[in-house]
């Protein structure tokens, strides 16, 4: 091989890119062209080093094992691992004289001075990780590029896939123009579209430095990831995520339906290890849940036994459900056979909520017909919860030497385990709200205060049940006889059902 006078080490003995010579059957011009190979090839035989990188990959099969009584099959998984070696055929050559695109790691181990295993016999063994592996042909491709001359030839395409392990294989075999192609477009290509798959190779191929880039883009794009997408993420790096101080979730409502929607993806790490999403479900991420992950998570904590929230506060979980569901009462439809599953005090407490968030958007006094339009989707909770008479939704009182008390009083939810009806009314110029209500076995129209420093509640009149075998939860209206409280709201009123 040829020197360099001026250094005394060997010269390249491969031509220079722009280099001709004339081959030895006399034919035109040509370049000289090296190309690597995974076969005993033609290539293959002009090599001089070879590489030979393990993978070991592990299948899983379900299979079915009878049980002694027969009775039963329990289902199993068989994990099945398997090493499998691939041979690739090189030139050392071009492996530590391609420019930026050389391997330091081969530079080193050919250095002359070194007597190592691999150098003298020509072979390295490597170990990889499969996702790693993969990735290693392109690796070659990219070293070899100005060494093989075929002029369709193209140099290699980065892209998401196989970024991160082409990344780690320029880390491990010191190729810098590898190295900085590949850190060049990440920095470019990790967006909200990108960064869970960045998350999930650089997992595979532990590259821990991009897990921490991934997990921080992560955070920042949280509000915007698909809930797929975020399946492909384990409970543990969801929890990384949502722990970044950059963690971005503007609306609550729509974390908590993806949260949801991941803790419905793995049943049974929820049954075996429900602590799992203890921090994810704190009320510092979470403040507000979307009223159709509600009785999810109530079901969840439903006894107030596993999460508890870091701030401290009892039943935490249990109360943002109950409150966000009061806050979104009217739009509550697509639940409402869900509601159903629940205890009937977790029902009850619902109904609370719902009908104090419905109080507040009737104090003031709307005409009768929107009256009634805004009661009936108090209406259609009662009616997912618990009621289900559609002939006595509404009441008519009429007659009544007080007033006020004339109306139509619409279904708005549960008093002592019974159905409750309210109308809006004003009263010496103020704005109220009167209820017929069951109390002790008697029915009432009444002006209640739902806080005593509001003022004692008013009755005006109590109705009292003819038939005393009656065990219907609703008024039974043809069998009832109406009590004057004081004789100044004489006369009496007659209550009928309304049927629209």
């Amino acid at each position: 091989m040829p020197s360099t006078a001026s250094t005394g080490k060997p010269a390249p003995w491969f031509l220079d890119d722009h280099e001709e010579y004339a081959n030895k059957n006399g034919d035109d011009n040509t370049l000289a062209s090296f190309r690597w190979s995974a076969n005993c090839s033609e290539d293959a035989k002009h090599s001089d080093y070879t590489i030979e990188v393990t993978t070991t990959c592990t299948s899983t099969a379900s299979t079915t094992a009878s049980s002694s009584n027969n009775k039963d099959d329990n289902k199993q998984e068989k994990r099945t691992t398997n090493r499998i070696t691939t041979t690739y055929y090189v030139h050392k050559s071009v492996l530590i004289f391609a420019g930026d695109r050389k391997s330091e790691y081969f530079e080193r181990m050919f250095d002359t001075t070194l007597s190592v295993k691999e150098n003298t016999e020509s072979v390295s063994k490597i170990e990889l990780a499969h996702a790693v592996a993969v990735a290693f042909p392109i690796m070659l491709d990219f070293i070899y590029f100005p060494f093989d001359m075929n002029p369709e030839k193209k140099d290699i395409e980065v892209s998401t896939s196989n970024a991160v392990p082409l990344r780690v294989l320029s880390n491990y075999f010191g190729i810098r123009g590898l190295h900085q192609l590949v850190n060049t477009f990440i920095n470019l290509d990790l967006s909200v579209n990108t960064c869970i798959e960045y998350m999930v190779n650089a997992e595979a191929c532990s590259d821990v430095k991009l897990i921490s880039a991934a997990t921080e883009a992560c955070a920042e794009f949280f509000d915007d990831i698909e809930s797929n997408a975020l399946l492909s993420l384990s409970p543990e790096r969801i929890q990384q995520v949502v722990s970044v101080a950059s963690f971005n979730s503007m609306n609550g409502e729509r974390f908590s339906v993806k949260i949801m929607d991941y803790m419905k993806a793995y049943p049974e790490l929820l049954s075996k290890h429900p602590d799992a999403f203890q921090s994810i479900l704190c009320c510092e991420k979470m403040p507000s849940i979307d009223i159709s992950a509600c009785v999810f998570f109530l079901l969840l904590d439903v006894d107030d036994k596993v999460y508890k929230c870091t701030s401290k506060k009892s039943r935490c979980l249990y109360d943002r459900c109950i409150a966000s569901y009061g806050d979104k009462w009217s739009v509550h439809s697509s639940v409402e056979d869900q509601l159903k599953t629940l205890p009937i005090e977790v029902q009850n407490d619902l109904l609370c909520a719902a009908l104090s968030s419905a109080r507040v958007m009737t104090k003031q006094i709307v005409p009768r017909g929107s009256q009634v339009l805004m009661r009936q989707k108090t209406l259609k909770t009662c009616e997912g919860i618990r009621f289900n008479d559609a002939a006595k939704r509404e009441i008519s009182v009429s007659g009544a030497g007080f007033r006020a008390a004339n109306g139509i009083y619409v279904l708005s939810g549960l008093y002592n385990e019974h159905p409750s009806y309210e109308k809006g009314a004003v009263i010496d110029g103020i704005e109220c709200v009167i209820s017929i209500v069951n109390l002790d076995g008697c029915w009432w129209i009444s002006r209640l205060y739902a806080n005593e420093q509001d003022g004692d509640d008013i009755d005006y009149y109590r109705f009292v049940v003819d038939d005393e075998v009656n065990e219907d939860i609703y008024p039974d209206l043809d069998n009832i006889v109406a009590v004057v409280v004081r004789d100044e709201y004489l006369p009496r009123p007659t209550m009928t059902y309304i049927n629209w």
